[in-house]
C-alpha cells in the first residue's frame, strides 16, 4: 500500500502519514467498538482530570496487527521487535487536555530488550531519573473526530484526525541531547459528545531514527524499542506501557507522586520561561450549501451561536477562518479552531480548500412523525388532497385543515391558501351561488305567472261546472231557480260532493238562497255562478276590508239618516206659526 507521508513542521519535525494502516485493519477496530461490548468508564488522571473512555486490548499475534507494526517500523527504521503480546485502542470523551510532554517509566519494559538504552541520552524527571521523555511519539487515529495540537511548532500548530491517519513527532535534537525539545509539548483536542478513537505509542532510542516512506532511502536501522500506552488496568496512562510485566501497587503509588511532582514543577517552569498560552476555543460550523452560496453558522461547544455567516461556495477555509475569527473572537483572545459536525477539524493543510468541498446541500428540516402523519391523512395521495380541498372549498370549516400546515410544516403555504379562499371561496362560490339565486328568483317570478294562469284557468272550468250544475237543477227552463228548485238541488248528494270539492259547505239551504237571491225571489244563472264562486273556500283578507268598507257606508248613512229624524222629531215640536220655518228648513236639509 502506497503510504502518503508529510513533513508538516521543522520544529519539532513531524510527520502525517495517510493510509498507511490496512484498511481491514481500520476496520476490525472500528467495528470491535461498535458490537457494543466495550463498556464506558470514568478515569481520573493523576492532575485530576476526568475523562470518559472505553478501552479494546487487541492481540499483537494478529495477522493484520503483525503488519501494522511492521509498517510503522519500516517507516521509523528500527527493528521490528514488540515487548508487549496486547496493545489498548481507546475512544475517548473528554473536555481538554493541558499541554504536555510524552513520558515512560523504563522499569515497566523488559530489562534484556532494554539493555541498549542509555539513559544519560534521555530527558529525565528530575523528580525519578527512570522516567523519560520517548525519542518519537506516535498516535494512530480510527476516526475524524478531534486531533492533535502543538502550541509552540513552527508551522502546522493543529493536525486533524483522520481514519487510517499516523501522527508522528520527534521529542529531541540528536545534538542537544539530554534536553528535550519544548516545542514538542502537545495536547490532544477531544470532545465531550463526539469521542476519539485513538492508539498511543513511542519509540525509545538513543538517537532519532530515520524517518522515510522509501525503505532504500534509509540506511542502517537504528537500535530502538517501540512500545504501547495504557492498558485495561490503566487506561491512556503514557507511564504504563502494556507488556506482560507490572508495577506493583506501591511502585504505581510512588511513580503516581513523582509525576504529581513533575507536573508541578513544569507547571512552575513554564509560567517562569513562557508566556500564558491562549485558550482553545472550538467553533463547529455548519454549513449548508444552497443557490450557489454557502450559509455557516458557528457555534460553540456548547451550543451557543457565534456567528451567522453567508459566503460564496468559492471562499477557500482560509478566508472562512478570517470572517469566524472577527465574529466570534474579535479581540484575538483565543485560538481559533473550526471543526465540522462530525468531530473533523478543519486545519492549514485544508487552508486552500473551499467551502463547496466541506458543505451538504441545504434540507428542509423535517417535521416530526405526528405532523408527517396528519399531512399524509389530509394530502398524502391525489385523492386525499382532492378530498380535503373539497372541504376547503364547500364545508366552512377550511382552517381545522389549513392551519396544521402553517403551523406544523412551513408558515409560507399561508400564501397559497389565502389566495385559493380568497378567489376561489369567496369570489367564485358566491358568484356561482347569486347566479343560482338569479335563475330561482327568475323561476319562482315564472312560476306566479303560472299560478294566475292556472288560477283563471281552474275559475273558467268551475264557472262552466256551477253553469251545467244550474242548468240541470232548472227543471222547467225558465232560466231561473226558485226556491224549490234551489232546495231541491242542493238536498242531491253529487250536488254537495261538487260544492265541497269547491269548497263550499252547505248545511242550511233557505239562508243560503236568500244570500244568492237579490229579492226578486228567484236566483238567476249570473247570481247563482257569482255567489257560490264568492262562497268557495274561506274568507280572505279582502273580503273582509270590503266587508268592512261596505259597512262603514251603512253607519254614515245610518247617521245621516238618523240626524234627520231626529230634526223631523224637533220640527214636530214646534208651535204651528213656527212650523213653516221648520219646513222651511227641512226642505233645505232635504
Amino acid at each position: 500500500m502506497a503510504s502518503a507521508a508529510t513533513m508538516v513542521s521543522s520544529d519539532p519535525k513531524i510527520w502525517v502519514v495517510d493510509d498507511c494502516l490496512p484498511v481491514e485493519f481500520v476496520a476490525m477496530v472500528n467495528n470491535a467498538f461498535e458490537d457494543g461490548t466495550a463498556q464506558c468508564q470514568v478515569v481520573k488522571k493523576p492532575n485530576g482530570r476526568e475523562l470518559l473512555a472505553r478501552n479494546i486490548d487487541f492481540d499483537v499475534k494478529h495477522e493484520l496487527c503483525q503488519e501494522v507494526f511492521g509498517r510503522i517500523s519500516d517507516l521509523c527504521g528500527i527493528p521490528a521487535a514488540m515487548p508487549f503480546s496486547h496493545f489498548m485502542v481507546s475512544e475517548v470523551w473528554a473536555s481538554g487536555q493541558d499541554a504536555h510532554l510524552d513520558h515512560v517509566n523504563v522499569d515497566d519494559v523488559n530489562a534484556e530488550k532494554l539493555c541498549f538504552l542509555d539513559l544519560t541520552r534521555q530527558s529525565s524527571c528530575e523528580a525519578d531519573p527512570r522516567r523519560v521523555v520517548p525519542t518519537v511519539s506516535i498516535a494512530l487515529y480510527f476516526n475524524a473526530v478531534g486531533g492533535i495540537r502543538f502550541p509552540s511548532a513552527s508551522c502546522a500548530q493543529t493536525i486533524a484526525a483522520k481514519a487510517g491517519r499516523m501522527v508522528i513527532f520527534q521529542n529531541y535534537d540528536d545534538e542537544a541531547r539530554p534536553s528535550h525539545k519544548d516545542s514538542a509539548a502537545h495536547y490532544g483536542v477531544y470532545f465531550e459528545k463526539l469521542p476519539r478513537r485513538v492508539l498511543i505509542m513511542g519509540i525509545l532510542a538513543n538517537e532519532t531514527p530515520q524517518f522515510t516512506a522509501d525503505p532504500r532511502q534509509r540506511g542502517a536501522k537504528t537500535e530502538a524499542l517501540i512500545y504501547c500506552a495504557g492498558t485495561k488496568r490503566d487506561p491512556l496512562y503514557h507511564d504504563n506501557p502494556s507488556y506482560d510485566t507490572y508495577k506493583t501497587p506501591e511502585q504505581i503509588a510512588e511513580r503516581l507522586r513523582a509525576d504529581q511532582k513533575e507536573e508541578e514543577f513544569l507547571r512552575r517552569q513554564e509560567q517562569q520561561t513562557r508566556k500564558p498560552l491562549k485558550l482553545d476555543m472550538i467553533v463547529t460550523l455548519d454549513i449548508q450549501r444552497k443557490d450557489g452560496f454557502c450559509s455557516v453558522e458557528g457555534r460553540n461547544l456548547h451550543g451557543t451561536l457565534l456567528c451567522n455567516l453567508s459566503c460564496s461556495q468559492a471562499m477557500t477555509v482560509n478566508e472562512l477562518r478570517g470572517q469566524v475569527k472577527q465574529e466570534a473572537d474579535p479581540d484575538d483572545l483565543t485560538n481559533l479552531m473550526l471543526c465540522l459536525p462530525d468531530g473533523q477539524l478543519l486545519t492549514q493543510e485544508h487552508d486552500g480548500t473551499m467551502l463547496a468541498r466541506w458543505s451538504v446541500e441545504s434540507q428542509p428540516v423535517e417535521a416530526p412523525p405526528e405532523a408527517r402523519l396528519e399531512m399524509n391523512n389530509l394530502y398524502g395521495s391525489f385523492l386525499k388532497a382532492l378530498y380535503t380541498m373539497f372541504e376547503v372549498t364547500h364545508s366552512g370549516s377550511w382552517p381545522t385543515v389549513v392551519r396544521p400546515v402553517l403551523e406544523k410544516v412551513d408558515p409560507w403555504y399561508a400564501l397559497f391558501f389565502l389566495t385559493y379562499i380568497t378567489l376561489v371561496v369567496f369570489a367564485v362560490i358566491r358568484v356561482v351561488t347569486a347566479l343560482f339565486l338569479k335563475e330561482t328568483l327568475a323561476s319562482a317570478e315564472n312560476d306566479a305567472d303560472m299560478a294566475m294562469e292556472n288560477s283563471r284557468r281552474v275559475a273558467g272550468e268551475t264557472h262552466r261546472k256551477l253553469e251545467d250544475l244550474f242548468v240541470a237543477a232548472d227543471e222547467d227552463g225558465d232560466g231561473s231557480l226558485s226556491p224549490e228548485e234551489f232546495v231541491t238541488a242542493m238536498s242531491l248528494p253529487s250536488v254537495q260532493r261538487f260544492l265541497n270539492s269547491l269548497d263550499v259547505s252547505i248545511r242550511d239551504c233557505g239562508p243560503l238562497f236568500d244570500i244568492l237571491d237579490d229579492g226578486d225571489g228567484v236566483i238567476t244563472i249570473t247570481e247563482f255562478c257569482k255567489g257560490l264562486m264568492q262562497l268557495k273556500g274561506q274568507a280572505r283578507a279582502i273580503d273582509l276590508v270590503v266587508l268592512q268598507h261596505e259597512n262603514k257606508k251603512l253607519l254614515r248613512e245610518c247617521e245621516r239618516i238618523n240626524k234627520t229624524l231626529h230634526t223631523l222629531t224637533k220640527a214636530m215640536k214646534v208651535p204651528a206659526m213656527q212650523r213653516s220655518e221648520s219646513q222651511l228648513q227641512y226642505s233645505r236639509l232635504a
